[in-house]
């Protein structure tokens, strides 16, 4: 070998160590960012004349283990979802309570039997007579309180997803534009590597919200699939279509058409949704749960409490002055409306003195035109 063989070839050497330093440096530097992979650098021996001449940089190569990722990514799915069902069951049962004891509703409403029993046993006393209207009160705005309290989370879970749409539907037209910037370069460049960790990046990013897989391509591309089948990007980006309600009723709901599902191109990916491609985890799989399925079975059984003292109180059987059909104690400020009974419970203004009623109709009857013999 020639001295200036020689010379190229442990120059070439120096360069790849010099370029290992600096990838070694790297991966240090970036041992905690988010979405940083591992370098390595591709080298291969130069052959010039059947001789060795030093060694040459093929390029740099990512640590990745694909299927790992992936199963990464579906964790993540799975964690985001139960991440928001557990904290949203978390503060309702802070609301509502964990149990009688800590129940405000049942508080109040063992509240109202103790003022019933204390006016049974003193049918004279205007105070335990006021007392019972105070404590009925008291038990209705619990009531009011609750059901509105499920309205209200109801429309907060669908703004929620409206949030989530935009920031996947965001996050997938930045993995398309990704996926061009990386067809046209070389993919085993130092641009490259950085151009595939933010692909990784905004590929978890997605994942939190909705569940997905992905597929290589040849060029370096990838496609997007949700774990059910659905592309989501495939050369260009694929809309997910959500429209957010203006407002939340307690009788709003997704069959009845006042709140929307998903759709990918016309394809039903709802959550929940009786079709192959319905979303099964990650953070939009949980809000559809709470809007369409937890928070409704839960006003179901507040509404079902509500009606419930609505017919005690109103049985002629209790009360002979009421007719059948009368209102008694406690009544629905809109009958018609169905769905939404805890949220228009109201005390009858028979009783209730600030109305322009009196109490002493809870002794002698709803129905009662004069004041009996309080003896």
């Amino acid at each position: 070998m020639s001295i200036s063989s020689a010379i190229v070839s442990a120059r070439s050497g120096l360069d790849a160590i010099g370029a290992r330093a600096d990838l070694v440096a790297t991966n240090v530097a970036n041992a905690s960012t988010p979405g940083y992979v591992r370098r390595a650098l591709t080298v291969s021996e130069t052959i010039l004349g059947a001789q060795t001449a030093g060694v040459q940089i093929e390029g740099i190569d990512r640590s990745t283990n694909a299927r790992l990722t992936g199963e990464r990514r579906l964790l993540a799915s799975d964690y985001a979802q139960a991440e928001i069902m557990s904290a949203s069951w978390a503060s309702l049962s802070q609301r509502i309570g964990e149990d009688i004891e800590s129940s405000t509703l049942f508080q109040r409403l063992n509240s109202f039997e103790t003022a019933l029993r204390d006016a049974a046993l003193s049918p004279e006393s205007t105070t335990h007579a006021n007392q019972v209207v105070q404590s009925a009160k008291d038990l209705v705005t619990e009531f009011n309180a609750l059901g509105n309290l499920l309205t209200e989370r109801r429309f907060q879970a669908d703004q929620d997803i409206a949030g989530s749409v935009e920031i996947v539907n965001a996050s997938l037209r930045e993995v398309a534009d990704l996926n061009r910037s990386l067809a046209s370069i070389d993919r085993t460049s130092p641009q490259a590597a950085a151009l595939f960790d933010e692909r990784g990046r905004v590929l978890d990013r997605i994942s939190e919200h909705i569940s997905i897989q992905t597929f290589e391509r040849d060029s370096g591309a990838i496609d997007v699939l949700t774990t059910e089948g659905v592309y989501l990007v495939a050369g260009p980006a694929r809309e997910i279509e959500f429209t957010p309600t203006n407002s939340m009723a307690a009788d709003f709901s997704l069959a009845g058409g006042e709140l929307s599902g998903l759709t990918v191109d016309g394809v039903d990916i709802t959550p929940g949704a009786p079709t192959f491609g319905a979303v099964s985890s990650g953070s939009l799989a949980a809000l559809f749960t709470l809007r369409d399925t937890d928070l409704p079975n839960l006003q179901n059984q507040l509404d079902t409490m509500a009606q419930d003292m609505i017919d005690r109180f109103a049985d002629p059987a209790i009360d002979p002055t009421l007719l059948v059909g009368d209102p008694g104690l406690f009544l629905d400020s809109n009958s018609a409306a169905g769905v939404g009974i805890a949220g228009r419970l109201q005390i009858n203004s028979l009783v209730d003195p600030a109305q322009g009623g009196a109490s002493w109709r809870l002794r002698d009857g709803l129905g009662a035109v004069t004041q009996g013999n309080p003896g």
